[in-house]
């Protein structure tokens, strides 16, 4: 996993910017009991502001896929290519409590 992150100051605010990338091995169990490892590969993409010390927003965005070959459902010798792809955005708004940040 690589990512980056960016604050900038935007009058009163911060806003941050971020970007990453990953490349993961989860073990997938499959139908005869054994496990695959499969490479989950994708990107992810931030934004967030904070309005105040009290009030911040998040938009998150995240894409991921993975391709691997599994036995045939009709002929067990004849492999099937299986194909995994996967979006999901988020939407926060974020209320915090307590004493405000110092600057």
């Amino acid at each position: 996993r690589a990512g980056l992150e960016f604050t900038v100051p935007v009058e009163k605010m911060t806003l941050f910017l971020r970007c990453g990338l990953f490349k993961e091995n989860p073990l997938f169990p499959a139908g005869t009991g054994d496990s695959k490892v499969i490479k989950l590969i994708g990107y992810s993409l931030g934004l967030g502001l904070d309005v105040s010390s009290a009030v911040a927003f998040d938009f998150a965005f995240m894409k991921q896929k993975a391709n691997w070959w599994e036995e045939g459902y009709f002929d067990p010798a004849a492999p099937v290519l299986t194909r995994y792809s996967n979006n999901m955005v988020r939407l926060s708004l974020i209320f915090r409590f307590g004493p405000p940040k110092k600057n």
